[in-house]
């Protein structure tokens, strides 16, 4: 019974892992897109056909800095949590 429970878990690490992987780069190509926004406002607003405008780009590059910071923090804990053991041997 603990063997079906650990793949389980081990599939919901897995799948965790993944949406946190993807959140993080949307996340870094929106903070690409609203600081192009900032600077180019002109540009970006018409590819975006108004809806993003300067004001709007920094108050969303505001924010997603946050959101951002906290994905990448989670995202390196977790890879050195997981492949912290690896290829290490036991002493004895």
């Amino acid at each position: 019974m603990k063997v079906a429970t650990g793949i389980v878990a081990g599939k919901a690490k897995s799948l965790i892992f993944r949406v946190v992987r993807w959140l993080l780069a949307i996340v870094a190509i929106m903070l690409i897109i609203t600081g192009l926004g900032i600077t180019e406002f002109r540009i970006v607003g018409m590819l975006t056909l108004g809806l993003l405008g300067k004001a709007l780009s920094f108050k969303l590059h505001t924010y997603l800095w946050i959101l951002f910071t906290v994905l990448l923090a989670f995202h390196i804990c977790y890879s050195v949590y997981t492949t912290g053991n690896r290829g290490r041997k036991s002493q004895p």
